[in-house]
């Protein structure tokens, strides 16, 4: 009886604690890739903010956005419900790839 009692309240705790970590490691704020980026070509510019707003910039204008992320992907949501999700990766503090998860296409941004 004790030893089902204790397993009984292992198990509790154990659930309770995978719980409530689930989503705090990838919170806006921690995001490594915060900031102004530029595309290599100067074709086009992302910001992302640390409130999970951010806005994307190109030849046609620029276009506000909503994102998440996690260790592998960027979702990028916009208002008029068209979302984007990449793959993502750093080279050094100052270059960030982007993954094109629809064409393949790998993408690359400086910092400024």
């Amino acid at each position: 009886m004790k030893k089902s009692f204790l397993l009984g309240i292992m198990l509790t705790v154990l659930s309770v604690a995978m719980v409530s970590c689930d989503d705090e490691d990838y919170d806006p704020i921690n995001a490594p890739f915060l900031g102004s980026w530029v595309q290599d070509d100067g074709s086009s510019r992302f910001i992302f903010d640390s409130d999970g707003y951010g806005s994307y910039s190109d030849f046609n204008g620029t276009y506000d956005f909503t994102w998440e992320w996690d260790d592998y992907e960027i979702e990028i949501y916009f208002p008029d419900g068209d979302e984007w999700d990449y793959g993502w990766d750093m080279e050094g503090p100052s270059n960030l790839i982007l993954y094109d998860d629809y064409t393949g296409v790998e993408l690359y941004y400086t910092r400024f």
